[in-house]
């Protein structure tokens, strides 16, 4: 079903698995005055694949715990977020660095983003932290997924990439991907004071390396657009700082 939450005071969920589940073609609409905490135990604090859109209230924390567990969003979400405060998101595994295999990465664990999706909008809001979890990036894609992302007039006070994943953007390049399975990462800033540190061998802005180092492949797209901003952008090891 389709579902508005309405916020009015102070709220703290936990749930079992995903604090809020937005399965597929579903859409959550939560707004109101108040502060909501969202905190899945074993998934997605605010996530899964639906429709989700955010206004008007302040969430204290949005936090995954898990494998592919995001703060708030999924691999084919739909994220909107406006006129907002965000104060703290993150996805599962929180790992800037490679720890277990420090030169591909291979065996770490696989978290998500802090807020993700296929469609992410940010507008008018403040979000003052958001942390990737291991191969996803803070706002943006897990590993091997597209995104596109819209930022207005909003201010990103620190947005701190998962190992091989940019702060804002997207994660490591899949080494399959051909004219049929394109993997891009488009990216507007507008009217928005951000700052973005990319994870170990990842940009600020922009996305993660390829395993197999086939990055300037033309089926791995980088499409970036900044527009009356102010920015800091510091990659990772080896990395852009936007790129």
């Amino acid at each position: 079903a389709n579902v508005t939450l309405t916020i009015s005071n102070e709220v703290n969920l936990t749930g079992a698995v995903d604090g809020i589940k937005v399965p597929s073609k579903t859409t959550l609409t939560i707004d109101g005055d108040g502060k909501l905490t969202v905190i899945g135990s074993n998934g997605s604090g605010i996530g899964n694949d639906g429709n989700i859109t955010i206004k008007n209230l302040t969430i204290q924390e949005a936090r995954g715990i898990g494998d592919h567990a995001f703060g708030i969003g999924g691999n084919n979400a739909n994220v909107t977020i406006q006129n907002a405060t965000i104060n703290y998101a993150c996805g599962g595994h929180i790992q800037p660095l490679f720890v277990n295999d420090k030169k591909y990465g291979k065996s770490e664990p696989e978290g998500g983003a802090g807020i993700g999706g296929i469609n992410i909008k940010i507008e008018g809001s403040t979000i003052t932290k958001v942390d990737g979890g291991s191969k996803a990036a803070a706002i943006g894609a897990q590993y091997h997924q597209s995104t596109e992302i819209k930022i207005k007039n909003s201010t990103i006070g620190e947005a701190n990439g998962g190992n091989a994943s940019a702060g804002i953007g997207g994660s490591r390049y899949a080494s399959g991907i051909s004219e049929s399975n394109k993997q891009e990462a488009k990216i507007l800033i507008e009217d928005s004071n951000i700052k973005a540190y990319g994870g170990q061998f990842a940009a600020g802005i922009g996305s993660g390396y390829d395993t197999h180092c086939r990055a300037n492949d033309k089926n791995a797209i980088n499409n970036i657009i900044i527009k009356n901003s102010t920015i800091v952008a510091q990659g990772g090891q080896y990395a852009a700082g936007i790129g």
